[in-house]
């Protein structure tokens, strides 16, 4: 996380900055009205990968040496064969995962709607590279 932070913070366009500081902005608030908000964007992805990240951790943290939590059911039902509770731990386990990224998503989704958005609406699939050459081999199988 500490990487991707200083990643996306240098990532924020100069021209925002060279903006704000042209406006008048003083450095606190540049950082705080430009460089945070403009970070976030790129933070987003971090953000949603850390949580995926810690939540195998800590299952595996349990699992190694807690006497309590999902882990702990999990080495129980490995230690008992017992592949049933082993496939509800699973569920369990992807299920607060899933729910863990749905809630961080629409969250973002709130602070960075000012971003535009990319639409491939009128995509020319024969301006994506490679499918030219894809074009010309079917129209010569279609010959042929």
């Amino acid at each position: 996380m500490a990487v991707a932070t200083m990643n996306s913070v240098a990532n924020v366009p100069d021209r925002y900055i060279e903006s704000a500081r042209t406006l008048g902005a003083s450095r606190p608030r540049t950082y705080f009205k430009v460089i945070v908000p403009g970070s976030i964007p790129e933070l987003r992805t971090a953000m949603l990968l850390s949580m995926g990240g810690s939540w195998s951790l800590a299952i595996a943290a349990e699992f190694l040496g807690f006497p309590t939590g999902l882990g702990y059911m999990a080495n129980v039902a490995v230690q008992e064969t017992n592949t049933a509770r082993l496939v509800i731990v699973g569920f369990i386990v992807a299920f607060y995962s899933l729910a863990t990224f749905y809630l961080l998503n629409e969250g973002f989704k709130k602070t960075v709607s000012w971003m535009p958005q990319r639409t491939t609406k009128g995509t020319d699939i024969s301006k994506v590279a490679g499918a030219a050459g894809a074009g010309g081999r079917a129209e010569t199988i279609e010959a042929g």
